[in-house]
């Protein structure tokens, strides 16, 4: 009887990653290394949201930038003729 509760004890801890959540430090272990997976991917997608924004902001100077100088253009065009 006892045989099969140790194989069975190591069915459970097999499935769920060499982890013992029965055992407390097993189990803050694994939550630590959750909560440090989760917090890359939130750091890694305000990361790229940023550079988004970034290149956002970027393009819409040159937009600015582009037009302003079409308008200067216009206004010279229209002083000549």
């Amino acid at each position: 009887m006892i045989k099969m509760k140790d194989e069975a004890d190591e069915k459970k801890l097999q499935l769920r990653g060499q982890y013992d959540f029965f055992d407390e430090k097993d189990r803050w272990q694994f939550l630590s290394k959750e909560l440090a997976q989760k917090q890359e991917l939130l750091h890694q997608i305000m990361r790229n949201s940023n550079d988004r924004v970034t290149t956002q902001m970027d393009s819409e100077e040159e937009i600015r930038r582009l037009h302003q100088g079409s308008l200067e253009n216009q206004r010279v065009l229209e002083r000549v003729q």
